[in-house]
């Protein structure tokens, strides 16, 4: 289950939900997010993940195009 997209994300482009339970990556089924993750992680910046989702029962494809994660937000400190 998506637990949140990130606003000008590969995934918000590509018009995922939060809430949206993904299916299949690339034909393949997912069985957890582990699964997921390690999908995502073995593509290339660049290529594009065919994505199968539930939504609400009913599935969709959705096609999401991998981009290079932004940099960490600074941590704040304490203030003293």
């Amino acid at each position: 289950v998506i637990a949140r997209v990130e606003p000008g994300s590969a995934a918000d482009h590509a018009g995922l939900k939060t809430g949206d339970l993904v299916v299949t990556v690339n034909g393949l089924a997912v069985r957890d997010s582990a699964q997921l993750r390690n999908a995502i992680g073995l593509s290339r910046i660049g290529d594009e993940v065919k994505l199968v989702v539930d939504r609400g029962g009913s599935e969709h494809p959705v096609n999401v195009r991998v981009e290079a994660a932004p940099p960490p937000a600074p941590k704040k400190l304490p203030e003293r």
